[in-house]
């Protein structure tokens, strides 16, 4: 099981827990390098199939997005 918390600190706030599969190598590389404030958005975005948000997402921290 992988994890990330909703506040960007360990265990302070909601957890949301996820195969870790459920991600590709790509999105986990993102996952690691974005800001600690979205990446619990950012994984519930990809767990629900929220393409604008991941976009938004990526696009806030990267410059670019998927889509």
């Amino acid at each position: 099981m992988a994890w990330v918390a909703d506040d960007g600190s360990y265990g302070g706030g909601a957890m949301l827990a996820f195969e870790p599969n459920q991600l590709t190598d790509d999105q986990w590389t993102k996952l690691s390098e974005m800001s600690d404030g979205d990446r619990y958005e950012y994984v519930y975005s990809i767990l629900n199939n929220q393409d604008d948000v991941i976009a938004e997402i990526e696009e806030a921290n990267f410059g670019e997005s998927l889509i």
